[in-house]
């Protein structure tokens, strides 16, 4: 699983912005929902392990945050 939430934990790993057959990266729209899961009032915590991707996508997420 590329986006996983644990406690106020997000684990993101694989390329940002891609998933397809080939590639199981993780996307805006996981990152979003990942953070509503946790919510505005608590700190969290972001592990990231990419080698890349999409950087349009990388801009989008760290703006998120």
């Amino acid at each position: 699983m590329p986006c996983i939430v644990a406690n106020n934990e997000v684990s993101l790993s694989g390329p940002v912005g891609i998933r397809d057959w080939l590639e199981d990266g993780f996307l805006y729209e996981d990152v979003a929902a990942a953070l509503a899961q946790i919510g505005r009032a608590n700190a969290v915590k972001i592990r990231l392990n990419s080698a890349g991707g999409l950087a349009w996508v990388g801009s989008a997420i760290h703006a998120l945050l």
